[in-house]
């Protein structure tokens, strides 16, 4: 039973090969900051393995099912169960999670195209973020933000945590136009100190004060963005 590692669509002999151990789906694990998934064999640990492998930090693995026949993406896997991330159940529970989970492995089996260029690359996201209501997109943001602090203190991950500046960025450009008011000024400063942490980020030496005081930023942003959402009142 195969298991692979997918950062773009996979082919029909793939699929069949990953629909041997449970005929009907496939479970996968996706890393939800690298945008990356593994797929097959009969265990969630199993795909876990491989992505860790590969590079993937435990603490962004998440594992459920695809359906390939009709489409259905299940969040449930006992790998989930982590109660010092706030998942004590199999299901994931977060729903911001859980949409980039979808999203992930939609984008992975139903195609995405690799040799679009940058500029593409953009306009799809910015397509896709702008779908969503406004407390969605920053629910978003504040999702992106977390993962950005997270990224800050890991060295190995630096480029992600550059991604994710940039990602926050745009985010917040997205959706400011259509924040209400009284909080637009607020999302405008936080775009403008995302900048300069972006270019000292490019420029400084990374040391672990550095690192620190990015995590520290990101975590209360993320935090900030989240309270302003309305989604806890919900």
């Amino acid at each position: 039973m195969k298991i692979y590692y997918l950062t773009v669509k996979p082919t029909a002999e793939q699929v069949e090969a990953m629909l041997e151990a449970h005929h009907t789906f496939i479970k996968v694990a996706v890393d939800l900051s690298l945008r990356v998934l593994a797929g097959g064999g009969s265990m969630h640990a199993d795909c876990e393995e491989v992505l860790l492998d590969e590079g993937s930090s435990q603490e962004d693995i998440w594992g459920g099912n695809w359906y390939p026949g009709d489409g259905k993406v299940e969040f449930d896997s006992f790998i989930n169960i982590r109660p010092r991330q706030g998942n004590r159940f199999m299901e994931i529970q977060d729903p911001l999670r859980r949409m980039r989970f979808e999203e992930i492995v939609r984008e992975i089996f139903q195609g995405r195209s690799d040799a679009a260029g940058p500029a593409d690359r953009v306009r799809d996201l910015r397509a896709r973020y702008l779908r969503d209501p406004v407390p969605v997109r920053l629910g978003n943001l504040a999702s992106s933000l977390n993962r950005l602090s997270t990224s800050a203190p890991q060295p190995e991950r630096d480029s992600t945590a550059q991604s994710m500046m940039r990602e926050c960025m745009s985010f917040l450009e997205w959706v400011g136009p259509d924040a209400d008011a009284e909080i637009q000024p607020e999302l405008v400063e936080m775009q403008r100190l995302l900048a300069r942490w972006s270019r000292r980020w490019e420029c400084e030496p990374r040391e672990a004060g550095v690192r620190e005081e990015l995590r520290a930023f990101a975590r209360q942003q993320s935090d900030r963005v989240l309270q302003l959402s309305g989604l806890l009142d919900e």
